[in-house]
């Protein structure tokens, strides 16, 4: 969308004060944002051959690039959404403007209920990856640390556990207890694409910024007294409640069963990468 803002001019109004001007700066952007989200949401929705056809196209007008953006940002991630609550301006502000990570956390967090699902592609993603650092050593290096990864690495925390449970936790909890000690682990590290928390870290702000990812929130609900003396606060975790959340995991659930079902669907390039890397050694064989 900041391809899309870049057309827009801004005029500098002086005479006014760092006060007024940030105010107006601020309303500006949020001018920007608003018909970048209506112009988003009233282009016509293409097809996914529609939308390859449009990306090879050199000089895109404007209707085309809000064309794409919407395939793109919506269309491509959350099929079949016409004609429900995700198919309103209000969704797309939200996805688009307050929460960007809406649907990114939403995919993690149906993958993490159904790892079967993510550990099939998280193989066929690596095999793809491999493939390529074959013939491009320093290229895709970044692309290791993959959603699925990150959701193999909570998996592996127990973060379903966790929520499925039902239960209240707080720092000393067992399960939390557990939950550290496996952070600890270079290879969750690695998967996650963050450093392990130190000794002294606290285990419940660790456990926040893990459910982030998810798009799941810690809910403080009270304090008990240990028997030491000291006072604990007491956490349950937060699903999203706010009439998207469900409909979005749906629609990212027939997604991923469309792929799954289709190979190719999920990584065109996979078939084409790994033919002409079995000609390739078949060529080197012969010679």
């Amino acid at each position: 969308m900041a391809a899309l803002q870049a057309s827009h001019d801004v005029e500098i109004v002086e005479g006014v004060t760092d006060a007024q001007e940030k105010v107006q700066v601020k309303e500006i952007k949020q001018e920007i944002q608003e018909e970048e989200v209506t112009k988003t949401f009233e282009a016509e929705t293409i097809t996914k051959e529609e939308a390859e056809i449009l990306e090879r196209k050199p000089d895109k007008t404007e209707e085309q690039m809000y064309k794409l953006e919407k395939y793109r940002r919506i269309v491509s991630k959350l099929p079949g959404t016409e004609n429900t609550p995700l198919d309103t301006i209000e969704f797309y502000r939200k996805v688009l403007v307050e929460d960007k990570a809406y649907i990114r956390n939403a995919e993690r967090y149906w993958l993490l209920a159904h790892p079967n699902v993510s550990q099939l592609f998280e193989e066929r993603k690596w095999e793809s990856i491999s493939m390529r650092l074959l013939k491009y050593p320093e290229e895709w290096i970044h692309e290791q640390r993959s959603v699925h990864s990150i959701v193999r690495a909570l998996t592996e925390l127990g973060v379903r556990d966790l929520i499925t449970s039902g239960k209240e936790f707080h720092k000393d909890s067992p399960e939390i207890q557990e939950l550290m000690k496996k952070s600890r682990d270079r290879t969750i590290s690695l998967l996650l694409g963050k450093r392990a928390p130190g000794k002294k870290a606290n285990p419940m702000n660790y456990l926040r910024s893990l459910l982030m990812l998810i798009g799941v929130k810690l809910k403080n609900t009270k304090r008990l007294r240990t028997s030491n003396g000291e006072r604990i606060r007491v956490y349950k975790l937060i699903t999203p409640n706010d009439g998207y959340w469900h409909l979005v995991q749906r629609a990212i659930g027939e997604r991923w069963e469309n792929y799954a079902q289709d190979t190719t669907e999920y990584l065109p390039e996979f078939v084409a990468l790994k033919t002409e890397y079995q000609n390739g050694a078949q060529t080197q064989t012969g010679q």
